[in-house]
């Protein structure tokens, strides 16, 4: 078997990310289509509370080990946002900037919250040693 499951992580044989990347883009996206199904009528602030406390965290856990690096899963895990941010405002018009979604929902882009929680991780570490 090229794949395991570890605390969480899933690690491919070659130690790639892309199937890391791919099982949890699949998992996150299967949870917000289950919340989209159930609350498709509740209010904005419920639907943001939703994904940023049931959705979000799947696709932020580990980061600081495992971050996605290529552009490719990058991406994939934005694009996954953005269709959130789309469900949360209910504004799926082509024209309909996502932008200005997000910056309406106060949304940080995944990739600076990623950079962010490395960050802290650095901080902890070189000050938290004693």
């Amino acid at each position: 078997m090229p794949t395991a499951k570890y605390l969480g992580l899933n690690l491919h044989e070659q130690l790639s990310w892309n199937f890391h990347s791919d099982v949890t883009a699949k998992k996150a996206n299967m949870t917000r289509a289950f919340i989209a199904r159930n609350i498709h009528s509740c209010p904005k602030k419920v639907k943001a509370a939703c994904y940023t406390t049931l959705v979000r965290p799947m696709t932020e856990y580990a980061t600081t080990a495992g971050a996605p690096h290529t552009v490719q899963n990058c991406h994939k895990l934005e694009q996954f946002q953005r269709r959130a941010a789309r469900f949360a405002c209910h504004r799926y018009e082509r024209t309909a900037s996502v932008t200005a979604m997000m910056n309406d929902l106060k949304w940080e882009s995944l990739e600076t919250r990623r950079n962010n929680q490395r960050l802290t991780t650095f901080y902890r570490m070189q000050h938290n040693s004693s």
